[in-house]
């Protein structure tokens, strides 16, 4: 998020209680509004997106959605290959 946003501060939040599980932060996307003001739902998801580290995530909801969409490409991959 810091470098999504340009906000070094934001380098240690992960560290926080509050935010050290994201699956458990009740709405988001207010939290994401009142730590970095320029937060807009679609730019920011974008921004976020293209930075985002599948391996160091500490989201098992983000993970196993990841993991559910790696399956689905590789068996489609293997199906159209037959």
């Amino acid at each position: 998020m810091a470098d999504a946003f340009g906000a070094p501060a934001l380098e240690q939040l992960g560290l926080k209680a509050r935010f050290r599980d994201p699956d458990t932060v009740a709405q988001p996307s207010r939290a994401l509004e009142e730590l970095a003001p320029s937060f807009q739902k679609v730019s920011g998801a974008r921004a976020m997106a293209s930075r985002l580290e599948l391996a160091r995530s500490s989201s098992g909801s983000l993970r196993t959605f990841a993991e559910g969409v790696r399956r689905i490409a590789e068996q489609l991959l293997r199906d159209s290959q037959d």
